[in-house]
């Protein structure tokens, strides 16, 4: 209680001598508001620290009656917090009037009552579409009573809503893209809309109030993924087909792209990757390092032709598949052409034959 007391005197010396700090200031020459403050605003800081720091704390029996005092009140945010405060606060051995078992149950009680207070309140919200608020108490109703039976249908009806919600955002999004002829931006939104709900009839609808529209564009996007399954990249050509997919349902040209995707994933399951020609000289890598090592000397060679890589079966069993025609040296010194084609799996030559 001293430091109370010092610091309500220096907060009354503060007032005073900021009215005259001759009388609060009875030492030194500069007897001035600026000393005042000074020497009494850091004493009202140091006494209010210390004053809180040694202000004894409420005792376990408090918060346990606080905390029964709250509940007669039905304010269970406020009992809660006090039981947590007792559990904090408890000493082993000491002979309390209670048990931690009863308390304990007493806290499992204070919250389930504002758990279920916070699912009607959950409730209501939703009934006014107020989604957010919703979602705020039911998440808050989870902390407290996870188990609670009305929490699941209540979390999922609430989720289902949002998503709606957010669907309906992207739907009227693409409406606005469709009025002003932008039909690829509307299948993006789209799109977006159907990754939150599936068969949403709205999607549905919009998508046949502009069939048309919409055949051309998946016609445009199914062209494009031929290009791509032509030249086996495959991760672009089946964003293409999802996307073409997205637009039309139940589409025969859809369907063979897919059945060829997924021939062409197994191929490449089983012998890897294409390899590719290099953009500079058609060159295929797994050749050139394959020559480095079988050839007389290697370092003579001279690169005259390349062919595309194909794709190419031998007995039934697919190999990637180039040709090329090169001139090096031979054993004697002298220069020879050779045309030939070379089989890889993996990336490696794995045969070799005269063209």
């Amino acid at each position: 209680m001293e430091y109370l007391f010092l610091f309500l005197f220096s907060f009354l010396a503060l007032i005073i001598g900021l009215i005259k700090p001759s009388i609060v200031i009875r030492w030194g020459e500069n007897k001035n508001r600026k000393n005042v403050l000074k020497y009494y605003g850091l004493s009202i800081i140091v006494f209010f620290i210390l004053f809180a720091i040694t202000v004894p704390g409420l005792k376990v029996e408090d918060h346990i009656e606080n905390a029964r005092e709250h509940m007669k009140k039905n304010e269970y945010k406020r009992a809660i917090s006090d039981y947590q405060d007792a559990f904090e606060n408890w000493e082993e051995g000491n002979n309390y009037s209670f048990t931690r078992d009863e308390i304990k149950n007493e806290f499992n009680n204070a919250s389930k009552k504002y758990s279920s207070n916070l699912i009607n309140q959950a409730q209501t919200a939703f009934e006014d579409e107020n989604l957010d608020k919703a979602e705020n108490k039911i998440n808050e109703a989870i902390e407290y009573w996870p188990s609670h039976n009305r929490i699941t249908e209540l979390k999922a009806k609430i989720t289902k809503a949002m998503k709606k919600k957010e669907a309906d955002k992207y739907l009227d999004q693409a409406a606005e893209y469709i009025e002003e002829n932008k039909i690829e931006k509307a299948s993006e939104e789209i799109t977006k809309a159907s990754e939150l709900i599936n068969n949403y009839s709205r999607i549905t609808i919009l998508k046949n109030k502009n069939k048309a529209k919409f055949q051309s564009l998946a016609n445009d996007k199914l062209s494009k993924a031929e290009k791509e399954l032509d030249n086996w990249n495959l991760d672009q050509a089946e964003k293409y087909i999802t996307s073409a997919e997205d637009l039309l349902s139940n589409n025969s040209r859809i369907q063979n792209l897919k059945d060829k995707l997924s021939e062409r994933k197994n191929i490449i399951d089983e012998i890897g990757p294409k390899p590719k020609n290099s953009e500079w000289d058609a060159a295929v890598k797994p050749v050139t390092d394959y020559l480095k090592t079988h050839l007389k000397d290697p370092d003579s060679v001279e690169y005259i032709e390349w062919s595309p890589v194909h794709l190419s079966y031998v007995g039934g069993q697919p190999y990637w598949r180039v040709r090329t025609k090169y001139r090096a040296k031979n054993s004697f010194g002298g220069y020879v052409i050779e045309e030939k084609l070379f089989y890889m799996i993996d990336k490696q030559v794995v045969g070799v034959e005269k063209y």
